[in-house]
């Protein structure tokens, strides 16, 4: 459609017979019957009679453009009425093509384009009617409706006021309309506002809640459309921020704050590469972007670093890979999927160098950021089952079955075996832990193991307490002999084998003697049973430590 400068209030004379003599060729594909040929090809002399035939046909011409365009509005109603809005709008195109002088052909437009979401087009055609009838008080309402939608609530009241302005006095019904139409403007205008201020205070859920109130009313407003990314991104549900921001993008989308809402949200899901890209974008689009330029940066550090550690962990440098993560996570607390990563990295690092209480804490951290991270379950319940005590084996126990219950195949054999050790370490909590008498963790070495038995032995001897009372020495006795219990077992392999698998636990399996230790209140199975003071003999006439003090 002409836009509405360019529509003439009214067309008179020859000028409106010209005019729709041209809608009439350009609307039907057949040539006219009688074309007007100049002078040198009709000897045409100049008579006026001839002028006077050609008005006379021109204003029967227009007269039928009219009545064409007539039934095509008639179409198009049909249409409308079957809410097949697009094709009622092509319709009115065609209405418009033979008549453009009649303002409620761009008024019946608009009302499609409203329906069919083509909002700006509808205030467009809006604009036409109310050039070429600015009395007429609907083109007025259906802009502010069309403009509301596009969030333009500033404009559509603009478009209200002037409506009630310039319309009839006489059309009650539509100056009533307008009136509540001014209301509900008024209404969202202040809804607006307060979705803006609770934004402000970071009262996200609030704002969430009242912005989906407005896009009720306002469907296509972008803006409106954005605060709402944003909250999203805030209340962590980055899946849906995501899509919504993905239904804003074009392929020549250039808007540097969605693209930095897009890039937030893209670290926060853990895809720093893909955010990094989208931040290149916008700087792309606007090279003096601080914020882009800052947070691109920040990016990059982070991923370094990162990389940094992962270098140092797989040369062994498992300190130095802690010290370089720990950097790293200082820098991606915004970012909980890709921190989970760096915490339960750290974690492994933390049981290399034996720090398994570093390790849990690491590991419980990166479980809070991301509950279905089944590695860090699977790190958390090693260095769990390494440390002992109930409280650590019952969550050892049920991070092993979370594992399992992640995990497509159920963790295979392995995990099996894994959660059966860990079961028995907790049905063992009650009774004798060789590993917690000797002072040692579950994946002590053999050297960890003598040093902690000939530490502990020297120190409860009997020889040591023979001045002290009865009571003492008695206590001094049994420790000395449950130390020596324990160092029986977990020196051997196959005993240590046994011992953390349970298979001795209620009697079945591994052959092996009868007795064993069960005479002294230990695990029965294990077989022999070398007498407390021998085995003190035997370690210490090695001469390792040389003899007693």
């Amino acid at each position: 459609p002409p836009p509405a400068s360019a529509v003439p209030a009214r067309r008179t004379g020859a000028m409106e017979r010209e005019a729709a003599e041209e809608a009439m060729k350009a609307a039907d594909p057949r040539p006219c019957e009688e074309e007007v040929v100049g002078p040198a090809e009709d000897g045409d002399d100049g008579d006026d009679g001839d002028d006077e035939v050609k008005e006379e046909e021109g204003e029967a011409t227009e007269e039928d453009a009219l009545k064409a365009a007539e039934d095509r509005k008639t179409a198009g109603n049909e249409l409308y009425r079957a809410k097949a809005y697009a094709a009622a709008a092509e319709e009115y195109s065609r209405a418009i093509a033979l008549a453009p002088h009649v303002a409620s052909f761009y008024s019946n437009r608009a009302a499609a384009y409203l329906m069919d979401d083509r909002h700006e087009k509808a205030a467009a055609d809006c604009d036409s009617a109310i050039a070429l009838d600015p009395s007429s008080i609907k083109p007025y309402l259906r802009k502010a409706k069309a403009l509301q939608s596009l969030g333009r609530v500033d404009a559509a009241l603009e478009a209200v006021d002037a409506g009630l302005a310039a319309g009839s006095p006489e059309d009650e019904a539509g100056r009533a309309q307008a009136t509540r139409d001014r209301r509900s403007l008024q209404r969202l205008g202040e809804r607006v506002a307060l979705a803006d201020g609770l934004m402000r205070q970071g009262r996200w859920r609030q704002a969430n809640a009242q912005l989906d109130a407005v896009l009720q009313e306002a469907p296509a407003a972008k803006r409106i459309k954005l605060w709402k990314v944003e909250a999203l991104v805030e209340l962590g549900a980055l899946e849906a921020a995501y899509k919504l921001s993905s239904a804003l993008m074009t392929s020549a989308e250039t808007d540097s704050a969605l693209l930095l809402l897009r890039a937030r949200c893209l670290e926060r899901m853990g895809n720093l590469d893909l955010a990094a890209r989208h931040l290149q974008q916008a700087l792309r689009g606007d090279p003096d972007n601080a914020a882009a330029a800052r947070e691109y940066r920040r990016l990059r550090d982070v991923e370094s670093l990162k990389e940094a550690g992962n270098k140092a962990f797989k040369a062994q440098s498992f300190a130095e890979a802690i010290e370089r993560w720990t950097e790293c996570l200082a820098q991606c607390s915004d970012a909980p999927a890709y921190a989970a990563k760096v915490y339960n990295n750290r974690a492994t690092a933390n049981a290399q160098l034996r720090r398994h209480e570093q390790a849990v804490e690491d590991a419980t951290r990166a479980i809070g950021m991301d509950p279905g991270f089944t590695k860090a379950y699977l790190r958390r319940a090693a260095s769990g089952l390494a440390l002992g005590g109930k409280e650590r084996l019952e969550q050892c126990v049920r991070d092993y079955e979370e594992a399992r219950r992640q995990l497509p195949d159920g963790g295979g054999r392995d995990l099996e075996s894994k959660l059966r050790q860990a079961q028995v370490a907790l049905r063992r909590a009650g009774r004798k832990d060789y590993y917690a008498i000797l002072g040692v963790s579950r994946d002590a070495d053999e050297d960890e193991i003598r040093k902690g038995y000939r530490k502990l032995a020297l120190k409860w001897h009997p020889d040591r307490h023979g001045s002290k009372p009865e009571e003492e020495r008695k206590a001094a006795e049994n420790t000395f002999k449950d130390v020596s219990e324990a160092y029986e077992v977990l020196s051997d392999a196959e005993k240590r084998r046994r011992y953390d698998l349970g298979e001795d636990d209620d009697g079945d399996c591994c052959g092996g003697g009868g007795g064993g230790f069960g005479g002294r209140g230990g695990h029965p199975g294990f077989g022999g049973g070398i007498d407390p003071e021998v085995l003190f003999r035997m370690m210490f006439e090695q001469g390792a430590m040389g003899g007693m003090p």
